[in-house]
This record gives C-alpha cells, structure tokens and sequence, in this order.
C-alpha cells in the first residue's frame, strides 16, 4: 500500500482542484451537474464475467471519475494486491476510460465506453489478458425495476513464448441483462441510506480463459471449443447497501456467483464475494433558468 500513496496523494489534490474548477466555471449548455467522484474500493477476490482467479485475490483500488454537463465522462483507476510484489513497484493494473451517457427520454437511458488496461509485467489475473473493452449499454426504468440491456467487446493481446506467438489475440462478446431496484430510506436532510438488490444474467464467449489458463495449443482443442461458444456463462446476485452523509457515500455490495457452461476441467461451484466502496462526490450548482 506504500506504493499507492503518491497516487492517493495525486487523486486528493486534483479532487480540490476540479471542485474549483467546477465553482468557478458554471456556463455550459444545460443544466445538468458536472461532478467528479474520488472512490476507494475494495473485492475480496478478483473476478471479470463471471469468473473468478484460480488463487483468492483481494484488490483494493483507488480511483477517479468525471462526467460533464454533456454526459461525456473520464475515469481512471489504479488496482493494488495487498502484499503482492510487482516489477514495476507503481501499479499492478492501470484502467482508463471515456464514454458518454445519454438520456434518451423520462423513462430510456443510454451509454457508450471505452476502456484500456495496462499491466504490471508480473500481474497474472483472470483480467489481465484483456486490454480493451467497448461497451454500450440501453436502459429502461419501469418504476418497479430498472433494467440494463449491456453489451461488450473484449479484446486481448496475443501471447509470446521463447519468441513465438503462441496465441492469436483473444476476441470475445458479451450480454449482460441486469435487473435492480433502489429502497431509499431518508434518515434526515443530509442522510440516507439505499438497499437495491440486483440480479444480473451473462451471456458471452469466453475466449479470455484460454490466455488466463495457458490452453493455447491443440493439446486444449476441446477446451478452445467450448470457451468460444456463446452460451450462458453466470448468475450473479448482489445486494448493495449504500450510506450517503452529504456528500460521502459508504457501501457494500455483497454478491454471490452461479457459473454457467465452464469450459472442460474447470469448476462450476458457486462463489461469494465481498466488496466495498467509500466515495466523496463534487458536483457543480445546477445551472439557474
């Protein structure tokens, strides 16, 4: 964790920075809130599309978001494992991603991202073979439910030994349909607490775990096979549980993970996870009519 103090450092400062930035400058076209979420987040084990690591592997990450008037937002994010060493000594895994979010109307909502990833030489997790991710997602709040249709691109880079390519880079595609609702209990003006389970259903190939699993020759034929059907690959159930104090927002979000069509030799028992999330959001005044 000594390793993320300088970028801790870097996320406060430029924290205060664009809150000023945000008081100041308030002539954009609508009346939307710009804000900048400054997030330290917390998983028990590490996991991406219903998988998860052969090893348990608890991540913390800090991390940094800005969303504009327009909807256009900006993100970065740093993942450290506790105790794990690294190469490069600075980070086991940089995210950073663009998108923007529509409000098509009062009910419809959408958003498009993009996001590259970047590694530490030494990190070895079930991610880590992904280095781009296009994601689109539509969305329909019925009042009782609010529904997310979420579509994925997930590209990998090719893998080298001794010199020669062993694998081809790794192209997968995913659905994801998620189904929640938000319970908001307002304790006073400034506190409030949110329950909203969730259930999310996951389409998708499932070519990542070839790279992850080193089944990248004929040996794996079977394997190779079954990884880049397009099948149901999980069930995920979550409860996330947040505590807003003004601007301050605490939260847990526990969830428990049904694996669906593993590929051969890979095992189909159901996991939990733990994760966590303390955040402080700056948002701008709305603008006045």
């Amino acid at each position: 964790m000594k390793s993320l103090a300088p970028f801790l450092a870097v996320i406060i400062f430029s924290g205060n920075l664009f809150a000023a930035i945000i008081s100041a400058n308030d002539s954009l076209r609508n009346d939307k809130q710009r804000k900048l979420k400054i997030a330290l987040d917390y998983s028990s084990d590490n996991t991406f599309k219903g998988r998860r690591d052969t090893t348990n592997t608890p991540l913390i990450s800090p991390n940094i978001k800005y969303t504009g008037r327009s909807g256009l937002f900006a993100q970065a994010a740093l993942f450290d494992v506790p105790g794990k060493k690294r190469k490069t000594k600075v980070f086991d895994e940089l995210d950073l991603g663009v998108g923007k979010n529509f409000d098509i109307s009062e009910k419809w909502d959408a958003s498009v991202a993009y996001s590259h990833y970047f590694y530490d030489s030494k990190v070895a997790r079930i991610k880590s073979s992904v280095q781009n991710d296009f994601n689109a997602s539509l969305n329909y709040d019925w009042d009782i439910l609010y529904n997310q249709l979420v579509a994925d691109v997930n590209m990998g880079a090719p893998k080298s030994k001794k010199g020669k390519t062993v694998s081809r880079r790794s192209l997968d595609y995913s659905l994801t349909l998620v189904s929640m609702h938000d319970f908001d209990i307002k304790l006073n003006e400034n506190n409030k607490l949110t329950i909203s389970p969730e259930a999310d259903i996951l389409f998708g190939t499932q070519n990542f775990l070839t790279s992850y699993k080193g089944k990248t020759d004929l040996a794996y034929a079977q394997f190779q096979k079954q990884a880049s059907a397009f099948n149901l690959t999980a069930y995920i159930f979550y409860i996330n549980v947040s505590w807003k104090v003004k601007k301050l927002t605490a939260s847990i979000s526990p969830y428990y993970t049904i694996p669906e069509n593993m590929p051969q030799g890979e095992s189909s028992k159901p996991y939990f996870v733990m994760s966590g999330s303390i955040y402080y959001t700056f948002k701008s005044k709305p603008k006045a009519r």
